[in-house]
């Protein structure tokens, strides 16, 4: 029954992402796993905001949301060109902060803002502390548009807790 309980809290307890006024940073990342591109539209937001000079659209993607679509919906959004880096290969949250983190380090980006979902920012920051430990990734979230279905919330904390005891 307490698990049931837990879980019954909401994903308000796995978002622990930043929130505005954001500190400049060296570029914003969006991750895929977001097919209406609330990830791409909030950082998109955010380079035009003067948050940062670069986008970065990272994921392999499934459903309709790989890099090359974002940079589409990041071009809607209007940001364009030069302005946004395409990282077409990441599967997974793991390999979207992987990824991100050695092209931080290739460019020598102090700081890096990752937009992922609300109930998605404990874990991604969880991994960008464990694989990433030498490059700033801080991590915001996108406003959830809906409650989180109960699936997807069991999901999220299953790949939390099994992360978490991970050791890589």
């Amino acid at each position: 029954m307490p698990v049931v309980a837990a879980l019954a809290v909401g994903a308000r307890w796995l978002d622990v992402g930043e929130t505005p006024p954001y500190a400049p940073a060296d570029a914003v990342a969006a991750l895929s796993g977001d097919t209406g591109f609330l990830r791409t539209r909030l950082a998109a937001a955010l380079v035009l905001g003067g948050v940062a000079p670069l986008l970065v659209v990272s994921g392999a993607g499934w459903g309709g949301d790989d890099a090359y679509e974002m940079l589409k919906a990041a071009s809607d959004a209007g940001v364009r060109g030069e302005r946004v880096l395409v990282e077409p290969n990441a599967r997974d949250t793991r390999e979207n902060v992987l990824r991100i983190a050695e092209l931080a380090r290739r460019r020598g980006w102090r700081s890096v803002l990752l937009v992922t979902s609300q109930w998605h920012t404990r874990r991604v920051r969880l991994l960008a502390t464990r694989l990433a430990p030498d490059v700033a990734l801080r991590v915001t979230g996108v406003p959830d548009v809906a409650p989180l279905p109960f699936g997807v919330r069991v999901g999220e904390y299953t790949r939390l807790f099994m992360q978490a005891a991970m050791v890589w």
